[in-house]
């Protein structure tokens, strides 16, 4: 069985949308502090707020405590159900000590274990005894990951980790991990808004701006965050008006802004492909990251390779 929480959209003054914080505090903390989220507004988290970054136990403490409000509503994402299911399934526990010492996922079991080191607790040797002891000491958030529901439905808007059908509710794991269904042609009656897949794979371009597809009526807005290098936190903001809706974005990241001290003449994209743009002389790009002699810069939701000799100080 599965969850479903029913909403009415018009009750609120706004609606925020904000999907795959991947275990980035910082970037939620800097999002909640420009929301500034009010009694009136509904804020929505759709999943995948753990593994892939550093503050997997941080998130869930600070999400269990603001679920007590009435107007935060917590989603599960494929994240929390692999956690879930690994401790489920005893094929998967055998797999505990690669999941530990990952060096390239990091994950909520990794943190379990390392906390517990840190106090000096008596880890076991064995996967199963290790498991259990992982379980009985980590049971509260085990049982709040276990307790999230999966969908929210208004009278307009269905919000969703990964994809919404009737058929699902057969099989509710689609709800949270189907990789193709934001590539669906089924025109739908309601706006699906999704997250687990970055928007940048749907545009087959760069940009981690959330993504409306008028033909089937999904609104994607994973930006990427703890997947990519250039990774960034959307939030959709949706306005009730009388008659329909307003949308916004807002997007939180941790680049630098700095401005082009020349005109740049030779871009290269994130692939590495020559660009036939100009950026002029003042132009104000985000960069984020520098190697060497070249940099990786966001200007205009679009990420591009430029000369770093081009930088001006920080802003």
């Amino acid at each position: 069985m599965y969850k479903k929480i029913h909403i009415n959209e018009k009750n609120y003054k706004k609606i925020i949308v904000v999907s795959d914080i991947h275990a980035h505090f910082w970037h939620f903390d800097k999002l909640l502090q420009k929301l500034q989220l009010q009694k009136n507004e509904l804020l929505i988290i759709n999943g995948d707020f753990i593994n892939r970054g550093e503050d997997s136990l941080k998130m869930i403490h600070i999400l269990m405590d603001m679920d007590k409000a009435e107007n935060i509503i917590l989603l599960s994402g494929n994240h929390e159900y692999f956690i879930l299911d690994f401790f489920r399934n005893k094929e998967y526990i055998k797999h505990l000590p690669k999941l530990i010492n990952s060096s390239k996922y990091t994950n909520l079991v990794k943190e379990m274990y390392a906390e517990l080191k840190m106090k000096n607790v008596t880890l076991p040797t064995k996967d199963m005894a290790l498991a259990k002891l992982l379980q009985k000491r980590y049971k509260r958030e085990l049982d709040f990951l276990a307790n999230l529901p999966f969908v929210v439905e208004g009278k307009e808007h269905i919000v969703v980790h990964s994809g919404y059908e009737a058929e699902y509710a057969k099989e509710p794991y689609l709800f949270l991990k189907n990789d193709d269904y934001a590539y669906t042609e089924r025109q739908h009656e309601k706006m699906i808004i999704i997250g687990h897949n970055p928007v940048c794979n749907l545009r087959q371009n760069s940009s981690n701006f959330p993504y409306y597809q008028r033909k089937n009526n999904i609104y994607a807005i994973d930006g990427g965050l703890g997947v990519l290098t250039t990774g960034e936190l959307n939030a959709l903001i949706i306005e009730p008006k009388a008659k329909s809706f307003n949308y916004d974005i807002l997007q939180i990241n941790d680049f630098k802004p700095m401005m082009l001290n020349k005109t740049v003449n030779f871009l290269q994209d994130s692939e590495y492909r020559a660009v036939n743009m100009t950026l002029p002389l003042g132009a104000l790009v985000e960069v984020v990251r520098v190697e060497g002699k070249r940099a990786q810069v966001k200007y205009k939701h679009q990420f591009y390779w430029v000369d770093s000799a081009v930088l001006s100080l920080n802003l």
